[in-house]
């Protein structure tokens, strides 16, 4: 199955109710996508994953969503 940018989107969303917030958001640079936060009121990003193709980010989103619903980890 091929991965949009529609896909993430949702799995994005998805994780950011998870953490009641919205502060986790897909940077598209160079061919890939980076999993980022925000840090501050200014729009200041910090890096959650390297650069990696869409595919491979689902993954990345996927895993961090299953291990917070797995191990019942509140975040508040």
């Amino acid at each position: 199955m091929t991965i949009t940018k529609t896909i993430l989107d949702k799995k994005l969303e998805n994780l950011n109710r998870q953490f009641n917030t919205n502060q986790f958001v897909l940077n598209y640079a160079y061919g890939g996508v980076r999993l980022c936060k925000i840090f501050n009121e200014n729009g200041g990003l910090t890096e959650i994953s390297e650069r990696v193709s869409k595919s491979e980010m689902a993954r990345i989103i996927d895993a961090i969503s299953n291990t917070f619903y797995k191990f019942n980890i509140k975040v508040d």
